[in-house]
């Protein structure tokens, strides 16, 4: 195991120093990684390719958390921040791990939720997954478990591999959870510290099932009393394997991009196959495909326009405000569709190219307007979505009703104010053309517009009615 981890160490000792463009190299395909890794483990949906578009235009991609995107942010300056001590030769000590927390979290909205930089003052009950309760060192032994640990790590640096004792570490700090929140990231840095000042790659945990079966298998040897400090002499050899194939797998993705070696990325397997059949098919009509997105992305945009200077102002009865809201954009490897394109993609079996997005456009009743009026709210609850989505060669508009409810829901420890919408899926309709906009009969979409907003028009009529009768 330390012979594997030398060895690879040793090929990039032979590199250094490295020039201003091997860096540059190895931060473009290291880093976002590095982030998508860790914060996998915090349950964030944002994959590779998501994680590294973010990083290059720090454009966000749709249907996600504004959370997820300042995780991102907080993991890209914590790495910048250690690497920078790295270079200054400095070393782990309180106030440096009180600083890498707070420079971690700060980003996230929810501070009150993480206090960024000081340990827990009071005990939080941690669930597992499999609805055990975590047990870790009280709020007030923190700081002395804390100093004990940083007493530990000062006798061990030189005496001990460093890989053993970055993987010791990590285990012992996550014992001790010093913080609200954060603790697990916070782990895989101080990783990547100790690792990093000793010349070695940063362990990138890929293998979350691994990660964690090696985490319970030393937790199953440890003694129910004084846990962090028997962590010490405990055998962890199962988490230090984990620790070494990750900086191992490091390093080797590091001297590649020193190489100029293209590395394929796991999940974009499926993308690269279908490259690979292109080739073997002898198909080489990337040029085509590629005009033929920018076709239907210029078409969906023009459709877009259409529909607002269609619907945007000028839908206004003398009793209800209406609002027109779009385009909400979505992408393929998003994952998290509207109900309408949901049904759309489900019902045609539709596929996108990475790069093609899909858009929505909505009707409806201003609530707030109306309930402020103090008018009978039931029969308004209801919105008209028209998405414009492409597929193949062709683009198509889709409309249907959604039957919306408002609501507090519980996401990911966040109480965030939703609105819950369930689609009718026989009010769908739908016109399919070609990607080039200049070949559509606009009198056809405009049917489509009027045909869909004259059935919205009819279900708040007849809920109207029915709830006057109710009244009477």
């Amino acid at each position: 195991m330390y012979e594997k981890i030398d060895e690879l160490k040793a090929k990039l000792d032979a590199e250094r120093p490295f020039t201003a463009d091997q860096f540059e190299r190895i931060d473009k395909e290291l880093t976002p990684r590095r982030i998508y890794s860790t914060n996998i483990f915090e349950d964030n949906s944002l994959t590779l390719e998501e994680t590294r578009f973010y990083l290059e235009t720090n454009r966000m991609a749709g249907g996600k958390l504004k959370r997820e995107f300042q995780e991102i942010d907080g993991v890209r300056e914590a790495i910048k921040f250690i690497e920078d001590k790295i270079e200054a030769r400095k070393d782990i000590n309180e106030e440096m791990i009180k600083e890498l927390h707070s420079i971690l979290t700060e980003p996230i909205d929810q501070v009150e939720r993480y206090h960024p930089g000081e340990y827990k003052d009071r005990d939080m009950p941690i669930i597992a997954k499999d609805g055990t309760r975590l047990n870790f060192v009280p709020f007030d032994r923190v700081p002395a478990e804390m100093s004990a640990l940083f007493s530990w790590y000062n006798e061990g640096s030189g005496k001990v591999h460093p890989l053993e004792l970055a993987a010791k570490f990590h285990y012992r700090f996550t014992l001790i959870h010093p913080f609200f929140d954060g603790n697990g990231r916070m782990a895989r840095l101080l990783d990547d510290f100790i690792l990093g000042k000793n010349g070695y790659g940063p362990a990138m945990i890929e293998d979350k099932a691994k990660y964690y079966a090696a985490l319970h298998d030393a937790d199953d040897k440890l003694p129910a009393t004084n846990r962090p400090e028997a962590s010490v002499s405990l055998d962890i050899a199962p988490f230090i394997e984990v620790i070494c194939d990750s900086s191992c797998n490091c390093m080797q993705i590091m001297l590649d991009a020193l190489a100029e070696t293209q590395v394929p990325i796991a999940s974009d397997l499926a993308a690269r196959l279908q490259t690979f059949d292109k080739v073997l098919s002898g198909d080489s009509s990337t040029d085509l495909d590629k005009q033929h997105i920018e076709e239907k992305e210029a078409a969906k945009l023009a459709i877009g326009r259409e529909i607002s200077e269609y619907l945007k102002g000028k839908l206004q009865s003398k009793y209800v405000q209406f609002l027109f809201s779009g385009p909400a954009k979505f992408q393929q490897n998003n994952h998290e569709y509207s109900p309408l394109i949901s049904e759309v993609v489900s019902r045609h079996n539709y596929t996108f190219a990475p790069n093609e997005s899909l858009y929505e456009y909505h009707f409806a009743p201003n609530i707030a307007a109306l309930e402020e009026a103090g008018m009978t709210m039931e029969p308004f609850m209801k919105l008209m979505s028209f998405a414009v989505i492409s597929h193949d060669t062709e683009v198509g508009v889709f409309s249907g009703l959604m039957d919306i409810e408002f609501g507090k829901v519980y996401i990911k420890q966040e109480n965030r104010e939703e609105i819950v919408m369930k689609l009718r899926q026989d009010s769908v309709r739908e016109l399919v053309g070609s990607s080039l906009f200049a070949d559509w009969e606009l009198k056809d979409l405009r049917n489509l517009i009027y045909s869909s907003l004259d059935y919205f028009f009819q279900q708040i009529e007849n809920d109207y009615a029915g709830e006057s009768k109710d009244e009477d």
